[in-house]
């Protein structure tokens, strides 16, 4: 049936009415003669009252015939919905959600505030041989210059957990391996009181050769950071004490803490000790076979890269790219670190 389905309901109601009609007179029919054969049939008992036969007849097919009405009107109903179903048209598929809006590019991280620094010294003081040269200043270093590894140590000589980073290390430094270079990065932390001194102390003695003779003074005992005790330090290796005294004073050494601080502070790595390597920072110490085992594999990925054909340069930077942890602190180590050049206030 694949017609209008107006007048498909109109044609089920009309089967429905005639079959209905039809039933009820056969109802009313078999009812009738069925009650007038058993009548016939049964014996003659004792006259009784007179019954209305017919009105009885009349009442049963009256219930017969609702009840039968009922089921089909019920069936009826049911076909006209399958058959409403088969014939409708399908809802409209609503249409697709608007895409949602893209989500916005992650900000790139806000370089740290810090303080500015001052106008930096003409002159900048001696270049101890051996030492990492910087426009800050030189540095004291332990390897070849031409290490594909640099680790930078930034320490802090009144620091407890520098002292013990130091005499971990210290083994390592000894080796001077051909792979690395290690440079001492002071920074003083202005919570220590006497740790300024201290480093001011360590870098008058360096420019007489001394530094790290001097830097394993400090460390072994760190009450004894008086004025006095870090002169005695300089009477103990035998260094000219007013040479000493005179670089002691020098505004260079204190411009380059202040410049090497504020690298610190954009590298997030205001804590000591800190370690950057080759890019990678760690702060805080954990031990000397962890700070090891970093190096080690940063010696392997920079000879790779060495093989493939790049520059020493070109693997330094390439790996401090994917060592930093994001492009800021890769372009503030490139930059201050690796290129030596003063902070930018």
């Amino acid at each position: 049936m694949n017609g209008n389905p107006g007048k498909l309901i109109i044609v089920l109601a009309m089967l429905v009415a005639g079959g209905a009609l039809a039933l009820s007179a056969y109802t009313v029919k078999t009812l009738g003669e069925r009650t007038t054969a058993q009548t016939a049939a049964a014996p003659q008992p004792v006259p009784a009252p007179a019954v209305d036969t017919a009105k009885i007849v009349e009442a049963a097919a009256a219930q017969a015939v609702e009840k039968v009405t009922a089921a089909l009107e019920e069936k009826t109903r049911t076909i006209i919905k399958e058959e409403l179903a088969k014939v409708a048209p399908a809802a409209p598929t609503p249409p697709p959600p608007p895409p949602a809006p893209a989500a916005p590019a992650p900000a790139a991280p806000k370089m740290p505030e810090t303080k500015p620094l001052g106008e930096a010294p003409k002159d900048l003081g001696p270049i101890p041989s051996g030492s990492y040269k910087t426009e800050m200043g030189a540095m004291p270093a332990v390897g070849p210059e031409d290490a594909p590894v640099y680790v930078f140590i930034m320490s802090d000589f009144q620091c407890p957990v520098c002292k013990r980073a130091a005499e971990g290390l210290a083994p390592f430094l000894r080796e001077n391996s051909p792979d690395v270079r290690w440079i001492f990065w002071n920074n003083p932390l202005d919570m220590h009181r006497r740790a300024r001194a201290a480093a001011k102390a360590s870098m008058a003695a360096f420019r007489q050769g001394k530094f790290w003779e001097y830097h394993d003074l400090l460390f072994k005992d760190q009450y004894a950071m008086a004025d006095t005790d870090l002169e005695n330090h300089v009477r103990t290796l035998g260094l000219d004490v007013e040479q000493w005294k005179k670089d002691l004073a020098d505004a260079a050494l204190d411009f380059q803490f202040d410049a090497n601080g504020k690298v610190a502070t954009l590298l997030e790595a205001r804590g000591t000790p800190s370690f950057i390597i080759n890019g990678q920072k760690q702060v805080g110490w954990g031990s000397a076979a962890g700070i090891k085992s970093m190096v080690d594999r940063e010696v392997v990925d920079m000879k790779s890269l060495l093989a493939s054909g790049k520059s020493l340069q070109e693997a330094r930077i390439e790996r401090a790219k994917k060592n930093a942890e994001n492009e800021n602190e890769a372009q503030v180590y490139i930059e201050n670190m690796l290129g030596g050049k003063v902070p930018k206030n």
